[in-house]
């Protein structure tokens, strides 16, 4: 079972030749409806199959007796999520909190890191690096990493010399 938004881990399954079941965040109803397009448009019911919901249908998978589950999430769901899981001795990779923050030095080049933060922060819709904390990059080099961000949003052209635009 594929649980969370690793679509890494889905796409490796799949390539095995396993099933897989998904899960989206109840949180996220509108993200959920278009993974469960997605799926149904690019694979058989069979081979892919979505759950949504909150709790009860949560607690209703883990009932199963899985080969694997991927979970993306909170500490305190992911310790549910092991719990449960060792009853049936399925092995489970996790994938918690989420807060991903940066440092950015002093003497950084400011619009070269503010390129490649928004390129991490924006890579597969903002779900592989989940937040990046202005707070950390105000408190670090000031108003002028805020800016850099912000004008990156403006431009247009990649910057010269940089192999990660």
């Amino acid at each position: 079972a594929a649980e969370g938004r690793d679509w890494p881990a889905l796409l490796g399954a799949l390539a095995g030749g396993n099933c897989c079941i998904l899960k989206p965040s109840k949180d996220a109803p509108a993200t959920s409806a278009i993974i469960r397009q997605i799926c149904a448009e690019c694979f058989p019911l069979e081979e892919v199959a979505i759950v949504e919901g909150g709790r009860m249908e949560n607690q209703a998978l883990l009932d199963q007796p899985f080969d694997k589950i991927f979970f993306t999430g909170s500490s305190h769901v992911g310790q549910e999520v092991l719990r449960r899981a060792a009853e049936h001795l399925t092995p489970v990779t996790l994938e918690l909190g989420g807060k991903s923050p940066v440092i950015v030095a002093k003497d950084a080049d400011l619009t070269l890191a503010a390129r490649r933060i928004a390129f991490g922060k924006l890579l597969n819709a903002g779900q592989t690096f989940q937040q990046v904390l202005s707070r950390v990059i105000y408190t670090l080099v000031g108003l002028a990493g805020v800016w850099c961000i912000t004008m990156l949003f403006r431009e247009t052209e990649p910057i010269e010399g940089d192999a990660h635009a």
